[in-house]
């Protein structure tokens, strides 16, 4: 299996009215999925789905303005503990010897202060799939056979010994397991059509992805 890991990191501020955040009780960031393939391309699209629950100071008035930082100003409150959601639209372009099983995974949300009144979400993010490899012949290898031009009848028995000895039993090893817990939801068929419709509406926070097989290219973000 190929695993290529990332990490990804959103800002948030909030309404005056909810004053200052002052913690996290919970942050919880699911991965949502589907998988396109076009040819020779290999794309996972999808969302971030982020749940988290902010503690306020009500007391303290947000200052500063963070123009970089994303505007929640939908949060649910329960005295001084709010709650909301934000998804963050991904795309992720795999090489073409990319195969199933395909996944992405998260894990290790956590929550930071940044000032100003703002949070920062961070979470780790793990995609892996099963490459295909062609085993080409080396027509250079001294230890080739060279095809015997002279025909030589051969005995069901003769036959059946060098059967024996070509036959190769080929065992597919499984992944390693990892210590580390990756939550991932994928989406149903009946379902790709409604989340893809309602990742084309959204216009903050798209995140992108490109790697081929070595490496993993910076994210852009727009």
């Amino acid at each position: 299996m190929k695993t290529v890991q990332w990490q990804m990191k959103e800002d948030f501020v909030f309404p005056e009215s909810t004053g200052t955040p002052t913690g996290t009780e919970s942050v919880r960031v699911t991965p949502r999925f589907t998988i396109d393939r076009s040819g020779e391309s290999v794309r996972m699209t999808g969302i971030y789905h982020l749940a988290v629950n902010v503690e306020f100071d009500l007391e303290v008035p947000r200052t500063g303005k963070a123009d970089s930082a994303i505007l929640i100003d939908d949060v649910e409150l329960n005295g001084n503990l709010g709650y909301f959601e934000y998804a963050v639209p991904f795309n992720i372009d795999l090489p073409p010897e990319a195969n199933d099983p395909l996944n992405i995974a998260t894990a290790n949300a956590q929550c930071e202060m940044e000032g100003q009144g703002a949070i920062a979400v961070i979470w780790e993010v793990q995609c892996s799939y099963r490459e295909i490899i062609e085993v080409q012949e080396d027509s250079s290898n001294p230890k080739q056979k060279e095809p015997n031009t002279e025909e030589t009848p051969e005995s069901p028995s003769n036959v059946a010994a060098e059967v024996a000895e070509t036959e190769e039993v080929v065992e597919d090893n499984p992944a390693p397991e990892h210590t580390v817990k990756y939550e991932n939801v994928s989406i149903p068929d009946r379902e790709e059509d409604e989340t893809l419709s309602f990742i084309a509406g959204l216009e903050d926070g798209i995140s992108t992805t490109v790697f081929r097989s070595n490496n993993v290219s910076v994210q852009g973000e727009s």
